[in-house]
């Protein structure tokens, strides 16, 4: 698997914070990691921002194996959101 595009917010994350998506990337051993769903507004108690997590799942990345270890592609509200760059990959053909 070369992409994959994975929440990394859930209901879970209050006991495990970000193992499940580490555990997810592991299992699917993707080249480049876009997380998703990341972005919780529930007030007043639960809400906090994506860049609120990032350094939390680099934590998670760097325990990966570095041979392993998928890139990761972070995209924020706004900044990214427009910029169709951060989401735009090479398709290799087949023959």
């Amino acid at each position: 698997m070369n992409v994959q595009v994975g929440a990394i917010q859930g209901f879970n994350q209050f006991t495990n914070g970000m193992r499940d998506p580490r555990t997810y990337m592991e299992a699917l051993r993707p080249r480049t990691f876009v997380p998703n769903h990341h972005d919780d507004w529930y007030p007043p108690t639960l809400s906090m921002p994506a860049a609120r997590y990032e350094p939390y799942l680099r934590r998670q990345l760097a325990r990966i194996p570095a041979a392993r270890r998928p890139a990761l592609r972070w995209i924020e509200d706004r900044r990214d959101y427009l910029a169709p760059q951060r989401l735009t990959f090479r398709i290799a053909r087949r023959t």
